[in-house]
């Protein structure tokens, strides 16, 4: 009856560690789900952080080209007004001409 009592509750111990083995393995198997999710997240993540450095640096290279716009606009002005500046200088010069040749008739 003793030897029967503990084979009893052997077999209750090894039924109970079988069902909590069970319980384990089922955890295990969902953190490995979760795990695989969570790597195809990280891949995302990876993807949507190189778009974002090609935005940068999309950005970054718009910035020079609107730099580099300005600095032509401002040679542009400078080139303009030069232009402006020797072409008053030629008309003076022809009314010149043509006020010296006016008077010495």
């Amino acid at each position: 009856p003793l030897l029967e009592a503990e084979v009893l509750e052997l077999k209750s111990l090894i039924t109970t560690y079988e069902s909590k083995l069970k319980q384990s393995e089922e955890c295990i198997n969902n953190l490995l789900s979760q795990n695989k999710e969570a790597e195809k997240e990280i891949e995302n993540l990876k993807h949507q952080l190189n778009e974002n450095i090609d935005i940068n640096e999309l950005k970054t290279q718009l910035n020079q080209a609107n730099e580099t716009i300005s600095q032509q606009d401002e040679t542009i002005s400078e080139l303009s007004t030069q232009l402006f500046n020797s072409q008053q200088l030629y008309i003076n010069s022809q009314n010149s001409k043509t006020d010296s040749n006016s008077d010495s008739k």
